[in-house]
């Protein structure tokens, strides 16, 4: 007997019917909406009582969803950054605890939410206040990134987990001819947050970024920090151009030039560099370290993923689930990785070359940070520290000078 959600269970497993609306926030022409496109074809030929209308809105999506909710149009699934599922939906979407207690035919037998990384279920937990309102796909993160070679040629056979191990690191590429660490103006700022959100936490950070009084930039922690990028300045760690890099000058010219050993960004950079660099680049990555005196540990990160929602009117809940499974494991899983070099779900996926050694990094997440940390969250201070943080990075300004050009006046 067919159930009212989609979803017969016959003896040879389950047989999903329906109609489904699914809006993305991809754009048609992106490998990833080509994955979606290709994976929904096959759905719908396993399963030829299901039709799926694709609608690819771009990362507008996020804002055109609830107007047509409004206006009376079905819309039975959606995706988005996880972040913009909470900000936007969360009065529209049901919670998918249960089924993500269920078995489904790419699962081996195994609860689907056995199968995914647990990073990111943790991550939908904290956004859904311990419920589960999406299926995250194509996880990101904000980690360092290095050339592997460089390390090797200078005779590094170990990341660093320790601010100690990161310095000694640095001077040890320096001494064998190597700049160790640029960056570009778009990114500047997230080597200050992340070092602070890991000396004094998340929620300090936050309230730094938002601060209108100026009281908390008087706090001895943020001037810590900064005498720690002061003296690395200091130490000619940094890039001798790194003042007046201009996205994506900085990150072009580690890659090009081979020169420059680590770059702090999200695990994006392979693929949107991926033309220069060459399909030879030996990507390494490793986690933001631990500081002294600090209360967050490797377990805490700036990361993310997208996520796929489901209306909370969808007549056929079963099966918009089961199709975010089909897609988030087995073969559409590793599609997705292969084609647009996203990050697998599954747990069993092979990670893409140049992001392999970023999955000992996600499999130590269990706490998050906002993406690329609570420092940018303001957008009316962000580029005042931005700003601050290119020009004490290029040694223009002492600590105190940045802590007063960041200081709401």
């Amino acid at each position: 007997m067919k159930e009212e959600s989609g979803v017969e269970e016959t003896a040879g497993g389950p047989q999903y019917s329906g109609s489904l609306s699914y809006w993305s926030s991809w754009n048609s022409t992106e490998p990833q909406a080509k994955v979606i496109e290709a994976a929904a074809a096959e759905f719908m030929k396993l399963y030829p009582e299901v039709k799926i209308d694709l609608t690819f809105n771009g990362r507008d999506n996020r804002k055109l969803v609830n107007p047509a909710l409004q206006g009376g149009q079905q819309i039975d699934m959606y995706d988005a950054n996880a972040d913009n599922i909470q900000a936007y939906w969360m009065d529209t979407i049901i919670p998918l605890d249960d089924y993500y207690e269920q078995t489904y035919p790419t699962t081996n037998g195994e609860k689907y939410i056995d199968v995914i990384m647990p990073s990111m279920v943790s991550l939908a937990r904290q956004i859904g206040d311990d419920k589960l309102y999406y299926v995250p796909y194509c996880p990101q993160a904000f980690m360092w990134f290095c050339n592997k070679t460089i390390f090797e040629d200078a005779g590094i056979t170990k990341v660093p987990t320790t601010w100690e191990e990161f310095t000694e690191v640095c001077q040890t590429l320096k001494d064998a001819g190597y700049t160790p660490i640029t960056t570009d103006d778009k990114y500047a700022e997230n080597m200050f947050g992340y070092y602070l959100s890991r000396l004094k936490g998340n929620d300090f950070v936050e309230k730094l970024a938002y601060d209108t009084t100026g009281e908390l930039w008087d706090d001895p922690a943020v001037l810590e920090t900064a005498k720690v990028f002061e003296d690395m300045v200091a130490k000619g760690y940094f890039a001798s151009n790194v003042g007046s890099n201009t996205l994506p000058l900085g990150q072009q010219e580690m890659v090009l030039e081979e020169k420059i050993a680590m770059y702090l960004n999200g695990t994006w950079l392979p693929n949107e560099v991926k033309d220069t660099a060459g399909s030879d680049f030996n990507w390494g990555e490793f986690a933001f370290t631990t500081v002294p005196g600090g209360v967050d540990g490797l377990e805490a990160g700036a990361y993310g993923s997208y996520g796929i929602a489901i209306n909370n009117q969808c007549q056929n809940p079963d099966t918009a689930f089961a199709f975010a499974v089909y897609l988030t494991t087995g073969e559409w899983d590793q599609k997705m990785s292969e084609e647009a070099a996203a990050i697998p779900m599954s747990n069993d996926a092979q990670w893409p070359e140049a992001l392999k050694d970023a999955k000992t990094v996600f499999d130590q997440l269990t706490y998050r940070y906002p993406s690329q940390t609570a420092i940018r969250m303001n957008s009316d201070t962000q580029p005042i520290i931005e700003t601050a943080c290119i020009k004490l990075y290029a040694g223009q300004i002492t600590a105190e000078q940045f802590i007063s050009e960041c200081r709401p006046k």
